[in-house]
């Protein structure tokens, strides 16, 4: 499928990039299987320790001939997943300092006792308010992402 909207992309739409996501979670297996053109991140509760599920590709639009090859990976009760988009990591501040991504690992490390629905507004609120005062600072791409708890 990531195959297949690169090619679209890539012949419709030269110079456009987008992060994309693909799983399956097979809920009695406690397996998620998937494939990605970004990078998500699992938050293992049991060791207190974030992973990047590696399995993938460029982002589309890059590369017309790009493979997405699959990953599995068993899931443990209390394991987060965060699916985000660049624009995430891409906001800036009045410095020109970007969010980044060891900003993003610090907000998760630090706030992974909340509740999915609590940390997506806290993620939220601390990218928008590393845009400064009132979001003056532009940014050029949108931020989206996904929390999602296993129990």
């Amino acid at each position: 499928m990531l195959a297949g909207i690169n090619t679209v992309l890539c012949r419709q739409a030269p110079g456009q990039y987008a992060t994309a996501v693909c799983c399956y979670y097979a809920e009695r297996l406690h397996l998620l299987r998937y494939s990605a053109a970004g990078q998500p991140l699992l938050w293992r509760r049991s060791t207190r320790q974030l992973h990047r599920l590696e399995e993938g590709g460029l982002l589309i639009g890059v590369r017309p001939d790009e493979i997405y090859p699959w990953g599995e990976i068993a899931l443990q009760p209390g394991d987060r997943l965060l699916l985000y988009t660049d624009g995430v990591l891409e906001v800036t501040n009045g410095a020109g300092q970007a969010f980044g991504e060891f900003r993003l690992q610090s907000v998760i490390e630090a706030n992974s006792e909340l509740s999915a629905d609590r940390f997506s507004h806290l993620l939220l609120d601390e990218v928008h308010s590393w845009s400064g005062p009132n979001r003056q600072f532009t940014r050029s791409d949108d931020i989206t992402f996904l929390v999602i708890d296993f129990r």
